[in-house]
Order: C-alpha cells, then sequence, then structure tokens
C-alpha cells in the first residue's frame, strides 16, 4: 500500500462524504492501533460508505495525522510498545494508527451527535 500519487485534496468528495470518511476513519482506530489494510477492510462496510474509494480513505487519513487527531506509530515487536512517527507514504503498510487524546475526543463527539439524532 502507497499514498505515492495521492494528493491531498477534495477530489471532488463532498464535504459531508470527506467528513464522514473522516470520522469512520478515526472511530476504526479508537480502539487499538490498525493498520491500514484493516482501516481499507473497515471503512467501505460501513453504511452508506460503500463506494468509499482507497484514496479517499488515504487522504482521510492524512489529514488526521496531519491535524493531530491521529498519529501514526512503528511497532516494535522487540520492546512490546509503539513509537510515533512522521507519515511516510512509502512505508504506510509498516505503520500502524492510532487515535489521539484529541481524535476520541471527536469519535465521543461523533457518536453521541448520532445517539442524539437517533432517539
Amino acid at each position: 500500500m502507497s499514498l505515492a500519487g495521492c494528493q491531498l485534496s477534495v477530489n471532488g468528495m463532498g464535504v459531508d462524504m470527506r467528513s464522514r470518511v473522516r470520522d469512520s476513519v478515526l472511530g476504526a482506530i479508537s480502539d487499538d492501533y490498525e493498520s491500514v489494510e484493516l482501516i481499507l477492510g473497515i471503512v467501505p462496510r460501513l453504511d452508506g460508505l460503500e463506494a468509499t474509494t482507497p484514496e479517499q480513505i488515504y487522504l482521510a487519513l492524512g489529514e488526521s495525522v496531519k491535524e493531530c487527531p491521529a498519529q501514526a506509530h512503528e511497532l516494535s515487536p522487540e520492546h512490546g510498545h509503539a513509537t510515533a512517527v512522521d507519515i511516510n507514504p512509502d512505508r504506510i503498510g509498516e505503520l500502524r494508527f492510532y487515535t489521539t487524546a484529541k481524535g476520541i475526543a471527536h469519535v465521543t463527539e461523533v457518536n453521541n451527535r448520532e445517539l442524539t439524532t437517533e432517539s
């Protein structure tokens, strides 16, 4: 997997869809360190996001890391811990992603809003 060639721009995605994809990416990584492969498998299975492309998911993930609700990490099998690193498009398949405190707060806000809307 690589971000090479993916532009970090709107790419024709509407603001509502862009927000939904980003919220879904953050939700997917909010409880454990997740690989990009797992994120690519989760997001398109969510209601209303079936047509989401890998490029849209890469965009949401890149923006989330850049704006700090998420971080990219290298996992160390020898030391049993994760080290935050800059997102590297050439190594995206080796990285794991996790939400920051800012990301957890955002996911909680989105979930509460959805619960309120459903009531």
